[in-house]
Formats: structure tokens, C-alpha cells, sequence
């Protein structure tokens, strides 16, 4: 869904030599299945470095929109999941999951009993609020993508009253942590509200920017498979049809440096300098080349092998392939859909803050009280200092930067259309 003022087609980057022009956003018609290949397409033959980033990806025409999703059942619908796949998976979410949720909530909440089972007659009652335990699933995703000013929105968002801010912003849960058997549904759902009364306007977050695109190791979690058993947008809007997805998107190659720094100094790297980032950006646009032209386009927006190779290096190419993650988001989820421009937050945050609000469903807060906030409160991690004290030193070099801006250019370009 686009509120008024990011309207009909959500803009995003077409990148051109030194100036980002906002271009609108289109869906791209992929198969019916999330994972599923198209037939092969490789690159035209290339003779030069440039020739390398930029390849079209016409062979993917763009339809219209689709509607809005019409399931409005309070409840889940896991009919089209790979059942098999997600209990080999994540057993306790078929576990702990409730067939059916509390009416008049906004957040997707039941009675879990002492038991640790869920009744459907539990899940429609008050009436054993002694004996058990309110859990409640996120009506809202801060999906994604990393570097992309995820964390000052989501420090705006639990500004509002019926926005109950979790433990931590960043769970990691339906990506990364459902994997493992230390990292339990049941704790995930604990520290949503970490310890906060839950009533019928509670709006719960999930802020983790992974869910939005993160699938790494799928391929050794079922050996054999073809396509992603159970992907993050299938299992979530499973779950939780109604669900709330929201999006913030920036320019591909800022957000690529942007992550370069923070990921050269998690790495505790010392070579991080303009001539490490150029040769890295090289090897990595050759590495996914190299994928797309044995496997195609959608093959390698998910191979986990060409991800951990240039991941090591800091260059985490696919954060910015955006045409691989928002087109399906916005074909399953419809109106519940929203991606919002860094660029547009900080120019107009008062504007953007308000929209998405009104996208959210929650009560309209005073403006004035909203702009008091915004002039008292910081700037959640811009350019953290870590990041900073690296700028300072040095930024790419100018060829780097149009290297990148012919690799991305088509991916923008083919979410652009009418």
C-alpha cells in the first residue's frame, strides 16, 4: 500500500552519472511460486569491465499492480506452505502457532496455556487469563533494507503510543534464528512486548531488516531442493495474512559503501581504503555475473555461495538488488505493502512519519507534538561513527562509483514502468 504522497507507483533509484533521479516503482510478475525459476537467461557477451555491470532485464516484463489480497480471515492460512519443509525447519511454530486469534486486537494475539498447547477455544476467550499466557505475532514488519535509515524510523515509530517498542530492534527471528533450537518461537514472542501490557490497540514491531530479502543457507538446510522451501514472505503472510510490511529503500550505491564500512569494521579489517573497495566491487559484480549467466536472474538474487563469497569482503551486492525482494512483497501482500525513500524521510519526515501512521492503521498523532519530538530527538545511527572516522579517510573512487551505477542501473530500471 502507498499513502498519499508516495502514491500509485513507489519511487525508486535510477541512477545516471553523478545524479539520482526518483523513479516509480512497478511490480514485476514473477511465477506463482516465490522460489521458482523463470527459463534461463544469461548476460550479452561482454568484452569490457563496464560491458560486465550492465545487462537488461527486459526478458522480465513488468504488468500491472496486483490487487490488494482479499483474505481478511483472523487467522492463519498455511494451505500453501511446504508444511514438511517448515517442521523440519521450525517445529514450534506449528507447535505453538494458534489455529485462530483474538477478535477486535490489531496485533495477531491468543492464549497460550500453562500447558504450553493453544485451544481454539482458548484462543476466543478471556476467560482463562489466570491460566495462561497472551502472545501476540507482529502486526507490523520494518522489513528491511540494512543501511537504509532503518534504525532512526524505527526509533520514530515506538514514539507512538499504541507502538509497543520490543526488547531489541532487530529479533533476526523469521531470517536467522528460527533455524536453531536455542532461539525458540515462544521467546521471540515474549521479547516482542518485552514484558508490556498487551491490549486491543497494541501495535507490535518487528524491526529486523533481514526479513525482507535474507535466505542464506538455504541451499545446505535442504540438500537437493531446487527453489526456497519455506521463504520469509510465504511463512509470514501464512501466518499472518493481515501483516503490516514496510520498507525503506536509498540509493543501491550509497547503501553499498554505507555497508562496506560498518562491515569492514565488524570484520575488524585494517585494509578498508578506496583500492580494497574498488578491487572488492570488481570480484563481486564478476562473482553474481558469473551466477546469473549458469543459473539467471532469480537463481542468483538467492544463491547462498555468491553471497558468502563477496560477503567476506564486505560487499553486500545483493542488499540493493531490489527488483528481487519487492515485487513479490507487494504482489503478496497488496495495500498491506509499503516502501518509503530514505532520501524522502530526511527531507520530509513530518510528511513521511504521518503517511505511514495513516499506512499503520494506528490513531493520528498531534502534528505539533510529532514535530516537538523530531526537534528534540537524534538522528538514530546516520553515518555512526564508526562509519565516520572512515569517510573521513577516504571515499570511493569515481570509477568505482560508476562501475556500480551501470550494475544496479537495470535492476532500477526494470522496476520502473508506467
Amino acid at each position: 500500500m502507498v499513502p498519499k504522497g508516495l502514491k500509485a507507483n513507489v519511487k525508486v533509484f535510477l541512477i545516471l552519472v553523478s545524479l539520482i533521479v526518483l523513479i516509480k516503482v512497478a511490480t514485476v510478475q514473477f511465477s506463482s511460486q516465490y522460489s521458482s525459476l523463470p527459463s534461463e537467461s544469461s548476460l550479452p557477451p561482454e568484452t569490457n569491465l563496464r560491458a560486465k555491470s550492465s545487462f537488461s532485464l527486459d526478458t522480465d516484463p513488468i504488468p500491472s499492480r496486483p490487487s490488494q489480497p482479499q483474505d481478511d480471515l483472523n487467522q492463519p492460512i498455511l494451505s500453501h506452505l511446504n508444511l514438511k519443509a517448515l517442521n523440519q525447519e521450525t517445529p514450534d511454530i506449528l507447535k505453538e502457532l494458534s489455529t485462530e486469534f483474538l477478535p477486535g486486537y490489531k496485533s495477531f494475539c491468543w492464549y497460550r496455556s500453562s500447558k504450553g498447547t493453544t485451544s481454539e477455544q482458548k484462543a476466543t476467550t478471556n476467560d482463562h487469563k489466570a491460566t495462561t499466557e497472551l502472545l501476540c505475532l507482529p502486526r507490523v514488519y520494518l522489513a528491511g533494507m540494512p543501511k537504509c535509515g532503518t534504525s532512526d524510523l524505527f526509533s520514530k515509530l515506538v514514539w507512538h503510543p499504541d507502538i509497543v517498542e520490543p526488547k531489541q530492534k532487530e529479533p533476526q527471528y523469521w531470517a536467522r534464528d528460527r533455524y536453531h533450537p536455542d532461539h525458540p518461537l515462544l521467546t521471540y514472542l515474549r521479547d516482542l512486548h518485552a514484558g508490556k501490557e498487551i491490549g486491543q490497540d497494541s501495535v507490535l514491531i518487528d524491526g529486523s531488516t533481514t526479513t525482507l530479502h535474507y535466505h542464506r543457507g538455504w541451499e545446505w538446510r535442504h540438500p537437493g531442493a531446487k527453489t526456497i522451501p519455506v521463504p520469509n514472505v510465504d511463512l509470514i503472510r501464512g501466518i499472518t495474512p493481515r501483516a503490516k510490511i514496510l520498507a525503506i529503500l536509498r540509493d543501491p550505491v550509497e547503501r553499498l559503501f554505507s555497508n562496506y564500512l560498518m562491515g569492514m569494521f565488524m570484520l575488524g579489517k585494517k585494509f578498508n581504503n578506496a583500492d580494497h573497495f574498488r578491487d572488492s566491487v570488481v570480484n563481486a559484480i564478476e562473482v553474481y555475473n558469473q551466477c546469473v549467466n549458469g543459473k539467471g536472474f532469480r537463481a542468483c538474487c538467492f544463491d547462498s555461495k555468491v553471497r558468502i563469497e563477496n560477503e567476506g569482503n564486505g560487499i553486500y551486492l545483493h542488499n540493493g538488488l531490489y527488483s528481487c525482494f519487492v515485487p513479490e512483497w507487494d504482489k503478496k501482500f497488496g495495500d498491506n505493502f509499503m516502501v518509503v525513500l530514505l532520501e524522502e524521510y530526511k527531507s520530509s519526515p513530518i510528511k513521511v512519519l504521518m503517511e505511514i501512521f495513516d499506512f499503520l492503521e494506528v490513531s493520528k498523532p498531534d502534528e505539533e507534538e510529532l514535530k516537538s519530538f523530531l526537534a528534540t530527538s537524534k538522528v538514530q545511527n546516520s553515518r555512526s561513527h564508526r562509519d565516520q572516522a572512515t569517510r573521513n579517510q577516504f571515499d570511493m573512487y569515481q570509477e568505482t562509483r560508476l562501475l556500480l551505477e551501470d550494475f544496479y542501473r537495470p535492476f532500477n530500471e526494470n522496476l520502473a514502468s508506467y
